[in-house]
C-alpha cells in the first residue's frame, strides 16, 4: 500500500495508524450538490452557474500555462450520449502531478463520473464561445447507465488550522484506505459475531458511504443526511477499541507512597480551601481525596472524572496540581482543547496560587523566547503547573508525574496520551459527557472513576425561556444588566448550513435591539488569530455582545456572561443546547438562556425538545430525553458530531461487548 494520501493526513492530525484515522476523522457535514443538468444543456446555461452532470472520462492531459511558469492546467473531456464538455483545473506546477494522481483515482476509465462545478467560458479567435466546467469536483459512480440518478455526497471535514490538508486530501486518503481495506489490523477490530449480533452494516460499507466513496440514489440522499447507520458503525469500532485496550491493559504496579496522603498534604489542602471564595461540594472533595489515594497506591494510573457542565471539575484539577507542586515538588500538565480555555484556567490559577508555585502556559502562539524560558525551568526540575493545548506535548519534562486532560473527548488518541505513555504518569481525563457509572465502568474497565453530581453552592439555577421575540420590559432589563458590565452571547447555526438566521442577520438584529452597546462576531471562516483576538476582547469586557457559531459550545468560561440567545433553536440537539447554556451564570450572577426558534409553528417533538431544557438542568436527564425524542435514526442538530461519542446511545452495544470480552455468551 503506497499511502500517498494517508501518510500526510496522519502527520497533519498527529495520528499513529490507519485505524486511528478511521476512528478520529469523520465528516462534520456534507456539501449539497448543485443543480442537475445534462451535458447537452451546458451551452445554454449562464457562466458561474453551479451544476452537477454525469459522464465518462477517457484521459487527462497536463500542460504548463504559457507565460505562467508557476501554473499548470489539467484538462479532460467528459462525454455521454454523443455529447461532451471540457473540464479544466488550474493549479501550481508544483502541485499539478499530485492533483492529477488524485483526479485519476476519482475517475477511473469506463466508470460513470459525477462532476460538480461552475460553468465558465472564453471566446476563441474565431469568435466561438467555448464553454467548460471550471475546477470541478469528481466522484466515481460504480454503477451502470441505468442507475444514473445517483449522487455521491461530498464530505466536509474539520481541518487542522496550520495544515495545508484539504477535505479533498482527506477524502482521497479514505479512498486509498478503502481500496486497500485488507491492510487494516482486523484481529483487533470489532469481531464479526458482534457486528452480526448488533445487526450493523459492514465496516467496508460504512467507510465507503460515510466518506463519499459510494453513490446513493438521489431520492434517498435526504435519508442519508438524516440517519447515521454508517457513522454509528465507525463509532462502534472506536468504542470497541477503547474497551479492548482497557480490558487487555496491564494494571499499574502498587507503590504505597504515603507522601500523597501525608499530614502536610492535608494541611496544604486546608490552606488552599481557605483561599477560595466558595466551598467545595462533597463530590469535589471525594474526587480530590480519591485521586490522591489512587496516586498513593500506584506508580501510574488512568482516571476518569465526569460531571455535568459547571460542576467544578476544573477546580479539582487546580487543587490537586497545587498540592503536588507545592508539597511533592512535582511537575503537572493540565491540557485543554483550545488556547482560549487554557488562558482562562491559567489566569484563574495565577490569581489563586500564582504567588505560591510556578504556573506557566504554552500554546501555538507562545513565542520561542517564552518557550525556551519555560523549558529551562522544566529541565531544572522546578515544580511547575503547566497549562496549555496539545502544544504541551512538544516540551520535555524532568519530573512530570500527573496529567489532566480537560474536555478529553475533544482530543485525538495520540494527543491526549503522548506524555502519559512517554513518562509513565498518572493521567486524569475530565469530561462533561453524561455517563451512568455502570456504563463508565464497562467502557473504562482499567480506570478509577469519579463522578461529580453536585453543583457549586454559589451557582444559581439558570433561567431558560422559549421566546419568539423580546418584549420591551425584557429589553430594558437586559440593557440595565449590560450597563453593569454583564454580557450577551448569541449563538447561530454553523455558516455551512442553510439556516434562516445567519451570522449577518443575527448581527443586524442585535445591533437594532441594543444599539448603544459594542457587538462583534466570531465564526469558523475567520482566521484563528482573529477569533482569538475577538474572544479575548469579549473576555476582558471590551465587547458587550458576541455573535458566534457553535464553536463555543464548550471550553468557554466568562464570569460576566449572563445571557445567551440560541437562534434557530429547533436546529440544535438538546445536549448541544445544554452545553451552550452552560456558558452563562458561571459565577455568582444569574444566568439566562433564551431559545429562539425560527418559526412559531413547531412540530410537537421540537416543542418537547425545547420545553425539556426549560424544565431541567440535569445533563443526564436531558441526554436521555434527547435520545428518546430523536429516536435511533435522527442526528442531533444540523452539524455532525465528528468522532465524539454520546455513550448513553450505546448502552446495549457496550453491554454486549463487555460480555464478549469477559467470555460470556452474547446469544
Amino acid at each position: 500500500m503506497e499511502n500517498k494520501f494517508i501518510t500526510p493526513v496522519l502527520e497533519a492530525y498527529e495520528l499513529d495508524t490507519k485505524e486511528d484515522m478511521l476512528f478520529e476523522i469523520l465528516p462534520r457535514d456534507y456539501n449539497t450538490p448543485a443543480m442537475f443538468a445534462d451535458i447537452k444543456d451546458i451551452p445554454n446555461l449562464p457562466d458561474k452557474m453551479k451544476v452537477t452532470i454525469f459522464g465518462y472520462i477517457d484521459s487527462f492531459e497536463i500542460k504548463r500555462l504559457n507565460g505562467r511558469k508557476a501554473l499548470s492546467q489539467i484538462k479532460a473531456k467528459l462525454y455521454k450520449d454523443g455529447t461532451n464538455i471540457h473540464l479544466h483545473w488550474t493549479t501550481t506546477s508544483a502541485k499539478a502531478k499530485a492533483m492529477l494522481y488524485g483526479l485519476k483515482m476519482k475517475a477511473p476509465k469506463d466508470t460513470l463520473i459525477q462532476v460538480s462545478g461552475k460553468i465558465a467560458s472564453y471566446e476563441t479567435a474565431s469568435g466561438y464561445l467555448f464553454k467548460y466546467i471550471d475546477q470541478p469536483m469528481l466522484n466515481n459512480i460504480e454503477n451502470n447507465e441505468s442507475n444514473a440518478r445517483l449522487i455521491v455526497p461530498e464530505p466536509i471535514y474539520k481541518l487542522k488550522t496550520k495544515s495545508k490538508i484539504t477535505s479533498l486530501n482527506i477524502q482521497n486518503a479514505f479512498r486509498e484506505l478503502y481500496k486497500n481495506i485488507d491492510s487494516l489490523e482486523r484481529e483487533k477490530m470489532l469481531p464479526k459475531i458482534i457486528e452480526e449480533k448488533l445487526k450493523m452494516t459492514s465496516l467496508d460499507n460504512a467507510i465507503a458511504y460515510t466518506h463519499g466513496l459510494k453513490a446513493i440514489p438521489i431520492e434517498k440522499f435526504q435519508d442519508f443526511l438524516e440517519t447515521d447507520i454508517f457513522r454509528r458503525r465507525i463509532l462502534i469500532e472506536k468504542i470497541w477499541k477503547i474497551m479492548y485496550e482497557n480490558f487487555h491493559s496491564k494494571q499499574s504496579k502498587s507503590e504505597n507512597n504515603d507522601m500523597y496522603v501525608s499530614e502536610e498534604i492535608i494541611k496544604t489542602i486546608q490552606f488552599i480551601l481557605n483561599r477560595l471564595e466558595f466551598k467545595l461540594t462533597n463530590d469535589q472533595k471525594k474526587a480530590v481525596w480519591g485521586l490522591l489515594n489512587t496516586f498513593a497506591n500506584k506508580k501510574s494510573s488512568k482516571n476518569l472524572v465526569f460531571g455535568d457542565v459547571g460542576s467544578g471539575k476544573t477546580m479539582v484539577s487546580l487543587i490537586i496540581a497545587f498540592v503536588l507542586a507545592k508539597v511533592l515538588k512535582e511537575q503537572i500538565v493540565i491540557m485543554t482543547p483550545t488556547s482560549i480555555l487554557a488562558k482562562q484556567h491559567y489566569e484563574e490559577a495565577v490569581e489563586i496560587i500564582g504567588d505560591l508555585v510556578n504556573v506557566e502556559i504554552i500554546h501555538s502562539k507562545t513565542k520561542k523566547k517564552e518557550k525556551d524560558t519555560i523549558q529551562k525551568k522544566l529541565d531544572s526540575g522546578e515544580p511547575t503547573i503547566l497549562y496549555g493545548t496539545s502544544s504541551v506535548n512538544g516540551m520535555n519534562y524532568k519530573n512530570l508525574k500527573t496529567i489532566f486532560v480537560d474536555e478529553e473527548q475533544k482530543f485525538g488518541v495520540s494527543d491526549k496520551e503522548k506524555l502519559h505513555k512517554k513518562y509513565n504518569t498518572h493521567i486524569v481525563y475530565m469530561t462533561a459527557t453524561p455517563i451512568p457509572r455502570t456504563l463508565a465502568s464497562s467502557m473504562y474497565s482499567d480506570f478509577n472513576i469519579f463522578k461529580i453530581e453536585e453543583k457549586p453552592a454559589m451557582q444559581k439555577p439558570r433561567i431558560t425561556k422559549v421566546i419568539h421575540k423580546l418584549d420591551i420590559n425584557e429589553i430594558e432589563f437586559i440593557k440595565s444588566k449590560l450597563r453593569e458590565g454583564e454580557q450577551i452571547l448569541v449563538i447561530v447555526p454553523a455558516i455551512s448550513s442553510n439556516d434562516l438566521i445567519s451570522s449577518a442577520h443575527a448581527e443586524k438584529k442585535y445591533k437594532e435591539l441594543f444599539p448603544e452597546f459594542k457587538l462583534d462576531k466570531i465564526n469558523g471562516r475567520m482566521k484563528p488569530e482573529n477569533i482569538e483576538k475577538t474572544t479575548e476582547k469579549f473576555m476582558s469586557g471590551d465587547i458587550d455582545i458576541l455573535v458566534a457559531t457553535t464553536m463555543v459550545d464548550s471550553g468557554f468560561s466568562n464570569k460576566n456572561l449572563s445571557f445567551v440567545f440560541i437562534e434557530n433553536a429547533e436546529r440544535f440537539g438538546i445536549a448541544q443546547m445544554h452545553q451552550i447554556r452552560g456558558r452563562v451564570g458561571r459565577g455568582d450572577k444569574q444566568g439566562y438562556c433564551y431559545l429562539i426558534p425560527a418559526s412559531t409553528q413547531l412540530k410537537e417533538k421540537t416543542q418537547d425538545r425545547l420545553n425539556s431544557l426549560v424544565e431541567s438542568e440535569n445533563g443526564f436527564e436531558l441526554s436521555m430525553k434527547d435520545i428518546e425524542l430523536r429516536g435511533s435514526g435522527d442526528l442531533a442538530g444540523t452539524e455532525q458530531s465528528g468522532s465524539e461519542v454520546n455513550l448513553l446511545e450505546w448502552v446495549n452495544e457496550v453491554e454486549i461487548m463487555n460480555k464478549y470480552l469477559k467470555g460470556e455468551s452474547i446469544e
